[in-house]
């Protein structure tokens, strides 16, 4: 296993906490830990260079997140993404992004617009390198910009509780052929709605754009699911995903 050598040790304490649980929480919602799979603290240690102390703050926090179960005789492993439980944050996450959108496009300021159409610009080239970190991070820095600009702390609030997950199930959906570029079509439809300050549009593309993805993420789990494993893009999700323009 890596060892990270770094300063990390000479950050105070509460640095050190929070690095590690970013650090810990990426590796899962990065697919570097698979569903069901054991996370030794030992081993842990070593990955991120710090004690077992924090290690242990670390599995509880992302515990209270849902990434990770910490059960008896076996200690804590990666959380399962199951069906029900993807289709639950999808219906929080469609009414919650549709509102924000809609937010937005009547409450933006032209500075919020125009940080909205750079991150947009930003998006659409991490789509074109085909590079599905760089996806993650741009459509999450597109979000932030869009919430800040919507003035609504508790959708940002509730919807922050919710980003590590989101972050697992976008991986999933964008691991189906044609999925990235339909998205950045559903993405742009959003974008031209807010142009327009045309808040009910913004709503409806925004939960056309969750409703795909969550029917996407469906097939790819129910696929896993009946696999009986944590493995992504099995044969038949890709056999089945041409068949579908929009999945």
């Amino acid at each position: 296993m890596v060892t990270v050598k770094s300063s990390a040790t000479a950050l105070p304490g509460k640095s050190l906490r929070l690095r590690a649980i970013a650090r810990l929480r990426e590796e899962i919602t990065s697919g570097r830990f698979r569903p069901n799979e054991r996370l030794v603290e030992r081993e842990l240690c070593e990955l991120l260079d710090v004690s077992r102390t924090l290690i242990r703050e670390a599995l509880r926090q992302l515990e209270a997140e849902g990434l990770i179960i910490v059960a008896p005789n076996r200690g804590p492993y990666v959380a399962p993404l199951s069906l029900d439980d993807a289709a639950k944050i999808y219906e929080v996450r469609g009414v919650l992004e549709g509102m924000a959108t809609k937010l937005f496009a009547a409450r933006a300021s032209d500075a919020d617009r125009d940080a909205l159409e750079a991150a947009w610009e930003s998006l659409k080239v991490a789509y074109d390198q085909r590079d599905s970190r760089a996806v993650l991070d741009s459509k999450q820095n597109f979000y932030d910009v869009l919430l800040r600009g919507a003035q609504n702390e508790i959708i940002s609030e509730f919807l922050r509780q919710l980003h590590a997950r989101v972050t697992r199930l976008r991986l999933t959906t964008l691991s189906i052929p044609g999925r990235a570029d339909q998205s950045l079509l559903e993405i742009r439809r959003i974008m031209d709605a807010i142009k327009q300050r045309d808040g009910e549009a913004a709503w409806f593309a925004t939960l056309d754009h969750i409703g795909n993805a969550a029917a996407t993420a469906n097939i790819v789990l129910s696929a896993i699911q009946q696999l009986g494993s944590g493995e992504a893009q099995p044969p038949a999700v890709r056999k089945r995903a041409r068949k579908t323009d929009r999945p």
